[in-house]
């Protein structure tokens, strides 16, 4: 299998998926996830896609997300936890 045939495969069933109006990709912004956020991108942009901010990541990753934006990579909605007193020990353990 060639290259553009792995990524003729990848984005057909990245609309197949995206044909179900449910999908939604959760990113890390990892080197594979860039992957994934291109060909979801140019392929199957109907497909959210949302990133998880625990209040604890390292600037770099704060960058990633700036720069993939800021590329045209599509909207990444970045959900940040809340934290109360109540799940404050819970999450310093």
């Amino acid at each position: 299998m060639t290259h553009e045939d792995r990524i003729a495969r990848a984005a057909n069933l990245l609309r197949v998926a995206q044909a179900t109006r449910s999908a939604v990709f959760s990113t890390s912004l990892g080197l594979e996830d860039q992957v994934l956020t291109d060909l979801i991108v140019r392929h199957a942009p109907q497909i959210a896609m949302f990133t998880l901010d625990t209040g604890r990541l390292p600037p770099e990753t704060h960058e990633v997300l700036a720069r993939t934006r800021v590329e045209g990579h599509g909207q990444i909605h970045a959900l940040a936890a809340r934290i109360d007193a109540e799940n404050l020990a819970y999450v310093v353990r």
